[in-house]
């Protein structure tokens, strides 16, 4: 007999089989593939395809990718949950629940890839302003999603409320004084929550949103998702082409080739693209969707400690908090600081 996760991850891979068939049968409009064109253009560029190959399928590879993507950080993710959940000895229903969470993570991403190029939230129009963490709670409580799962009534807000905050820097660190508190019996499905309640569902929260960013760090290093974009949009703000090739120190025809321009006029686009080999990294602006990815301070480079309560080495210093460190001094401090955390990390989760 399967687990309630066991039970419920096979209608989730039965989700994410639709997703994909979606994106299959996609059809762009031309107003699309302009906007998928820097992606083709960057492949193109770096001899990962040919000219001959249409942008349209270019663009459903690259979103059947951000799907797959997704797919592997959130098993790497539950399987971390699990092992956590283990070592410290909570029962097998809070495990249950704990991996369940953190199977629904990122819900949302799913539904993205198959309406974005990205996965920045503020780019995608089917979120409308609201994050993927947002999103996702909307899809699993607000739409019932989760009455489509084999999954207690009692358990859908706890995994919806983990799902909503596992994005933020600043939840509350409430710590359980024994793991017998952690008790989903505990766990009623209201939204007024009891004292157990906040701190089964605050504990579920943060265990799911620091292995969420464990393996975030993870993909930025290993090049599964870059830390830096090939490229980045430029907004005109009714500049010339010429303006901005002199800003970047572009080629005009360069610039017109890379993002699909027959002429000089910019007048029905509000975005161009600009390679990032042209942009100097003294000035590349780490996305803020991608800086809230990392450790921003003492207390959420502690915040894991709840699940341990072990000191954590290397990673209490505020990177992007050192004012006397230039851009790339500060992005090479990052990187050494997220490969040596990844190494401790790696070690204690054996």
């Amino acid at each position: 007999m399967n687990s309630l996760y066991e039970t419920n991850k096979e209608l989730f891979n039965k989700y994410i089989l639709k997703c994909k068939d979606k994106i299959e049968k996609l059809n762009f409009n031309n107003k699309e593939l302009q906007e998928g064109f820097a992606i083709y253009q960057d492949l193109l560029n770096k001899g990962l395809i040919t000219g001959d190959i249409k942008v349209g399928d270019v663009i459903k590879d690259h979103r059947l990718n951000m799907a797959k993507v997704k797919e592997n950080h959130t098993y790497r993710v539950v399987n971390d949950t699990e092992t956590i959940c283990n070592k410290i000895e909570v029962n097998n229903d809070f495990t249950e629940v704990a991996k369940l969470a953190s199977l629904f993570h990122d819900i949302a991403r799913f539904p993205q890839a198959i309406t974005s190029n990205t996965f920045h939230d503020k780019e995608c129009k089917l979120f409308n302003g609201l994050s993927h963490a947002e999103y996702g709670y909307k899809m699993l409580y607000i739409d019932k999603m989760l009455n489509d799962y084999q999954i207690p009534k009692e358990y859908h807000y706890a995994l919806a409320l983990a799902v909503l905050n596992h994005q933020k820097n600043n939840s509350s660190n409430i710590h359980f004084n024994d793991v017998k508190e952690l008790d989903v019996n505990f766990l009623k499905g209201q939204e007024q929550l009891s004292k157990q309640e906040f701190i089964i569902i605050s504990t579920l929260t943060q265990l799911v949103r620091d292995v969420d960013k464990i393996d975030i760090l993870y993909q930025h290093i290993t090049g599964e998702f870059p830390v830096v974009r090939p490229f980045i949009k430029y907004e005109i703000n009714g500049k010339t082409l010429d303006e901005i090739c002199s800003r970047y120190n572009i080629d005009k025809e360069i610039l017109k080739n890379y993002n699909n321009l027959e002429n000089d006029n910019l007048e029905n686009r509000k975005y161009i693209n600009i390679p990032s080999d042209y942009v100097d990294l003294n000035k590349l602006v780490v996305p803020s969707d991608i800086k809230d990815s990392f450790f921003q301070n003492k207390e959420d480079a502690k915040s894991i400690i709840i699940i341990s309560n072990q000191p954590l080495k290397g990673v209490e210093t505020n990177i992007f908090m050192l004012p006397e460190l230039s851009e790339k001094e500060k992005f090479i401090a990052q990187i050494e600081t997220i490969q040596a955390f990844l190494q401790q990390r790696k070690g204690e989760l054996k």
